[in-house]
């Protein structure tokens, strides 16, 4: 479902974000602050998941987080709100993308 969230970004700017927004010729920082936001945050976030008992709630809290933030795309208006957003669904998507590796391997 992730992934749908990435590609999805892509088509909307294809189909009419550019015009809505006038976001001409900055379409590539949308991935670009996505993945500056999980980078940073991958170390962080292994360091928490390798306690147990943050990990019991930090995992599910981050998911439902990612969740909300991803329906709330549907009601951004400048294009600054996009990079943001796009900052922020890629620090809350660190622990379930590099976590969930973690996690199983650790059993």
């Amino acid at each position: 479902l992730k992934w749908i969230d990435s590609s999805n970004i892509n088509n909307a700017y294809v189909s009419s974000t550019k015009e809505d927004l006038n976001l001409n010729g900055k379409y590539s920082l949308f991935g670009t602050f996505y993945n500056i936001g999980y980078l940073i945050f991958e170390v962080p976030s292994m360091l928490i998941l390798c306690r147990p008992a943050i990990t019991r709630w930090y995992v599910p809290t981050m998911e439902i987080s990612w969740s909300v933030v991803t329906f709330l795309q549907c009601r951004l208006r400048h294009e600054r709100d996009i990079y943001g957003i796009r900052f922020l669904l890629g620090v809350l998507e660190t622990p379930a993308a590099s976590g969930s590796t973690h996690i199983l391997s650790s059993w």
